[in-house]
């Protein structure tokens, strides 16, 4: 047209209010929606089900498809448990490492209080037995159940509990020296994480290293405690107490850990089932030679081997607490294997979205710019301007709302 201004012999009226006002078409081409069938078919569903609630008037959100099987399956390998990107994977671990940098503590704290609780269980026992002990009345009762070295103790007004004696009354045994190292571990464990994350640490770009570090004071734990414990039982020396008691302590020791680890580290499950593996090859490599030698004593019985009694309580105990921490542990790492996929296809979710998000401005982008050559072409260049001005007023209107 030679006069923009005119069609013909006829003015152009256009209704700038309107074209400003109307809903705006997206423009999306063909090969970009079946290239992302998968990412954009999850967006429409949650922008669908956040309107539907919007026009409802609730306020509950319901995300009701997730990130397809299918989907998920073509992003990972090694039965879900792993991204095929590495960017992706460095990405998920760093951003767990995150959301749980203050959660560590807890594990941290808890476990001390554990040890603490420990110490003043075997303290308030040991006042009790020896209040027992101490009555003549009971002492045939105080000889059964707790041994000689019991009653002689309470019946000496000059004995005083040592460290060893508390622990011989606690929940579980430890030495002093295996008290110290779980005490320094459960030191260290804080200081390291913090350490990995100081917002402006050189050495720790990746918080992912705190997971790493996460894992390796769970495994030391665990190793010292199973080391020391069987050390006390003779087991790792040619000498040594043979004793009934060290089921009751190495087991609640390994469910413990085991449940602080699952619940206050954030380590993904391949660590986990790596912490499960070694101690299970520690568990049975240190306690089977015990039992063997204990079932020597059951089946060889006589009267001046009064072992024999505790050797049956021991291998009662010992095939309890295997039954029990093979189930257990299993328990737990089906959950952790649950959680660790349901939380890879969260993170997945949102890195499908922020990536079709990333496509609609591109597309969006384009159809500006077609829709202003458009306009440049049909529609005066004063009108096209004042359609600028009218939508940026409008806009920010929308956004003052």
């Amino acid at each position: 047209l030679d006069d923009k201004d005119s069609l013909g012999s006829k003015t152009l009226d256009v209704d700038v209010e309107a074209i400003i006002m109307s809903p705006e078409k997206e423009f999306m081409s063909p090969v970009f929606l079946q290239e992302e069938e998968d990412i954009s078919s999850s967006a429409r569903a949650l922008t669908v089900s956040a309107l539907a609630a919007e026009r409802s008037g609730s306020t509950n959100y319901e995300d009701n498809l997730p990130v397809k099987t299918r989907v998920y399956k073509a992003h990972t390998k090694f039965f879900g448990l792993v991204f095929k990107k590495w960017e992706w994977e460095r990405a998920y671990m760093d951003s767990q490492a995150r959301l749980v940098e203050y959660v560590v503590y807890w594990g941290y704290l808890l476990y001390f209080l554990l040890l603490l609780t420990n110490a003043l269980y075997g303290y308030v026992a040991y006042l009790y037995h020896k209040g027992i002990c101490a009555q003549e009345t009971l002492k045939e009762f105080c000889l059964i159940t707790y041994g000689e070295e019991a009653y002689k103790m309470a019946q000496d007004p000059n004995s005083k509990p040592t460290f060893g004696v508390i622990m011989d009354y606690a929940m579980f045994d430890m030495t002093p020296v295996c008290g110290a190292v779980m005490l320094l571990l459960n030191g260290i464990g804080p200081l390291s994480h913090w350490f990995i994350h100081r917002r402006n640490s050189m050495y720790f770009k990746d918080k992912a290293w705190a997971l790493v570090n996460a894992w390796a004071i769970y495994v030391l734990k665990m190793v010292s405690i199973m080391v020391f414990v069987m050390n006390e039982t003779g087991v790792l020396q040619e000498s040594g107490d043979e004793s009934a008691r060290w089921p009751w302590s190495l087991g609640p020791m390994v469910v413990i850990q085991a449940t602080l680890f699952i619940f206050f580290s954030g380590t993904p499950f391949p660590l986990y089932l790596l912490w499960w593996i070694i101690a299970t090859v520690l568990f049975y490599g240190l306690t089977v030679p015990v039992i063997v030698k204990e079932q020597e004593n059951v089946m060889n019985p006589s009267e001046e081997n009064i072992t024999s009694v505790f050797s049956i309580i021991t291998t009662t105990v010992y095939i309890d607490s295997c039954v029990f921490i093979f189930w257990y542990g299993i328990v737990l790492m089906t959950g952790k294997f649950l959680f660790e996929i349901a939380s890879r296809k969260r993170f997945l979710q949102r890195i499908l979205m922020m990536k079709q998000q990333e496509q609609i401005i591109v597309e969006k982008t384009k159809n500006e710019r077609m829709q202003r050559h458009f306009l440049e072409n049909i529609l005066p260049s004063s009108l096209v301007g004042e359609l600028k001005e009218m939508q940026q007023v409008h806009l920010q209107s929308t956004f003052k709302r």
